[in-house]
Parts: structure tokens; C-alpha cells; sequence
């Protein structure tokens, strides 16, 4: 298992973007083979 934890500062009034770009990279992730969870 690995386990990686990342901080960001977000710029202010980039939030919704920012989370829109995560949410889609999780959701790329959640097809790979092996890969458990991921969460925001």
C-alpha cells in the first residue's frame, strides 16, 4: 500500500476549479488497476 497526502493553497476564487480538476483526477484513477481510494 501507498499512501500520499499533497497540500495546496489555493488562490482565492479558484477553489471550484480547483476542485473540478481534482474530482477529475480521481476519477481517472479509480479505473487503474490495483488503485483502492482516493479521496478530496
Amino acid at each position: 500500500m501507498v499512501t500520499i497526502g499533497m497540500n495546496y493553497k489555493v488562490l482565492p476564487g479558484k477553489e471550484e476549479i480547483f476542485e473540478k480538476a481534482c474530482l477529475g483526477v480521481i476519477d481517472a484513477m479509480n479505473g487503474i488497476d490495483g488503485h483502492e481510494k482516493s479521496f478530496l
